[in-house]
C-alpha cells in the first residue's frame, strides 16, 4: 500500500472535456430569471402538466412528475414548485427551454436572434427551423449533439403535439406572438411537428447524437485491470490512514469522516448519488439509515424516490449495509455528524451547506457531495486517476469488476445499482464477449494442460 497522501494542494489534470467545459462556462447565455410574460405561459404549463385531471376542454398524453421537496437532491427555481411539491419534468423543461430563450436574447454577432426580454415567448418553441437553429449553433459551440438535443426536440414536440400540446391548444394565446407564415395555428404546429420528427430520425439514423464525453475516461486505468475494485479499496484505506495520523479540529474532523463514510457507502451500496444527497437518518429508526435492534445499519428507500421509478426501481430499496462500515457510521453518527448542522436541526447524513438559507434543504446539493468525492479521489488516488472521479465512476467500477470476473453475473449487477437488467447488458456488453472469452482461453489451457499430463 501507497503511504496516504496528506495535506497535498488539489492539483486536478483537466481532461479535455473539462477544459471545454470550463471556457463554456465562462460563456453562459442561459436566462436566469423569467419575464412576466414567460412566467404567465409557464405556469400555465405547469398546472396543465401536474394537474390530477386536465381542465375541461384540455387533453394531455400525459403528465409532469412531483416529488416531495425532501426527497429531491437539488434545489429548484421556485416557478418549478407547485403546491409546495417540486416538479421534477418541469425542472428538467424549463433548465432547457431557458438556454433557448437565452439564446434568443443574444446578439446576432454572437449567433442569436437579437429578441428583446419583453418579446420572449414559448411560442417559439413551435418553430421546428429556429429550434434547429439554436441546436446547430449549440453543436458548433460545444462539438456534439447529445442526448440532450433529442431531448429537448421531444419537449418541443409535446408542447405542438395535435389534440395534447398546450401550445396547440392555445391559439388564442400563442399564436400572436410569432410569425405563423399565414397558416392557421393548428397547420403550424401540425406542420413543425412532423418537422421535429423528421430532424429527430434523421439523428439517430445517421448516429449523430454522441454522448457530450465518454463518463468512463477518468478511470480507463482503472477498468483495465482485471480487479478495478482494488482502487475503491486503496482509496478507503488511504483515507483511514490519513485520518489516523492527523490532528484535525472537531468541525474539520467531522468533514473528513462524512467523506470518509459517503466513499465507503458508495462503494459497497453504489446507488446515484442524488440518493445519498437525499439520505436521512433519525434516531427512531425512521431514516433511510437506521440501525435495527440487533446493530446491524441497513439503507431503505421508497420506490418512489428515485429518478427511475418507472423503470429498474419500481421496488423499494431494503439492503443491508457491509459490517466493516458500521463502525465508521456509528462514530460518524453518535460523535461528530451534529457538528456539521451548525445549530440548524437536520436530518440529512452528509450535510454540506445551507441552499440560500432554506433549511428544509439542508445539504441537498448533489452538486457539491460529488465534488467531496471527486477531492477525495483525487487527493488519495491520483495514481489511478489524475482528473480524480466523481460517484457515478463508483457504479462503473464495482459494475467492470463483478462482471470481469463473473461473466453472466448481470443480475446480480442489476439488483446491485438498483437498474434494469436491460441497461446494464446494454452498458457491459463489451464485457460479455471480451472477458467471456477470457474466462474461455484460461478453460482451454486447462484442458489442454490436463490432456498433455495424461500422456495422450
Amino acid at each position: 500500500m501507497l503511504p496516504p497522501l496528506r495535506k497535498q494542494k488539489l492539483t486536478k489534470i483537466k481532461t479535455e472535456h473539462g477544459k471545454k467545459i470550463s471556457i463554456l462556462h465562462k460563456k453562459a447565455y442561459r436566462l436566469k430569471e423569467p419575464t412576466t410574460q414567460l412566467l404567465t405561459e409557464w405556469n400555465g404549463i405547469l398546472k396543465h402538466m401536474t394537474s390530477d385531471i386536465t381542465l375541461p376542454g384540455f387533453k394531455r398524453n400525459s403528465s409532469w412528475r412531483l416529488k416531495d421537496k425532501d426527497d429531491y437532491h437539488r434545489e429548484v427555481k421556485p416557478w418549478c414548485i407547485i403546491r409546495d411539491k417540486t416538479c421534477v419534468t418541469g425542472d428538467v423543461a424549463w433548465n432547457l427551454f431557458s438556454s433557448f430563450f437565452g439564446w434568443l436574447t443574444l446578439h446576432e454577432n454572437l449567433g442569436g436572434k437579437n429578441i428583446s426580454l419583453e418579446n420572449l415567448s414559448h411560442s417559439y418553441l413551435s418553430d421546428a427551423n429556429l429550434v434547429w437553429e439554436y441546436l446547430t449553433w449549440r453543436r458548433d459551440r460545444s462539438g456534439a449533439y447529445t442526448a440532450e438535443t433529442s431531448t429537448f426536440i421531444n419537449k418541443c414536440m409535446a408542447l405542438i403535439r395535435k389534440e395534447t400540446g398546450w401550445l396547440e391548444q392555445n391559439p388564442e394565446i400563442f399564436s400572436a406572438r410569432i410569425t405563423t407564415n399565414n397558416l392557421t395555428w393548428p397547420e403550424w404546429c401540425d406542420k413543425n411537428h412532423n418537422i421535429f420528427s423528421s430532424i429527430l430520425n434523421d439523428l439517430f439514423k445517421n448516429k449523430l447524437i454522441t454522448e457530450g464525453r465518454d463518463p468512463k475516461s477518468p478511470i480507463n486505468l482503472i477498468l483495465e485491470t482485471e480487479h478495478p475494485m482494488n482502487a475503491l479499496h486503496e482509496l478507503r484505506d488511504r483515507m483511514r490512514a490519513d485520518i489516523n495520523q492527523r490532528s484535525s479540529s472537531p468541525i474539520s474532523t467531522a468533514r473528513q469522516l462524512r467523506d470518509e463514510l459517503l466513499i465507503n457507502l458508495l462503494s459497497t451500496n453504489p446507488l446515484r448519488i442524488n440518493m445519498y444527497a437525499v439520505m436521512t437518518y433519525r434516531e427512531n429508526g425512521t431514516g433511510n439509515l437506521f440501525k435495527t435492534k440487533d446493530g446491524e445499519w441497513r439503507l431503505f428507500f421508497k420506490s418512489h424516490q428515485f429518478k427511475n421509478e418507472k423503470g429498474a426501481a419500481n421496488e423499494d430499496y431494503s439492503v443491508s449495509i457491509s459490517k466493516d462500515v458500521w463502525p465508521l457510521i456509528d462514530n460518524y453518527i453518535k460523535n461528530y455528524h451534529h457538528l456539521l448542522l451548525n445549530g440548524v436541526e437536520s436530518d440529512i447524513v452528509f450535510p454540506v451547506f445551507p441552499q440560500h438559507n432554506n433549511k428544509k434543504n439542508w445539504g441537498r446539493c448533489t452538486e457539491y457531495i460529488g465534488q467531496c468525492v471527486t477531492n477525495s479521489t483525487l487527493r488519495y488516488i491520483p495514481d489511478y486517476s489524475p482528473s480524480g472521479f466523481g460517484p457515478q465512476a463508483f457504479r462503473h467500477i464495482i459494475a467492470t469488476d463483478y462482471l470481469k470476473n463473473n461473466p453472466n453475473g448481470f443480475q446480480i449487477v442489476a439488483n446491485v445499482l438498483h437498474d434494469k437488467i436491460e441497461t446494464v447488458m446494454k452498458n457491459y456488453a463489451h464485457l460479455k464477449v471480451a472477458d467471456g472469452m477470457s474466462h474461455f482461453l484460461k478453460y482451454a489451457e486447462r484442458c489442454r494442460a490436463e490432456y498433455l499430463k495424461s500422456g495422450n
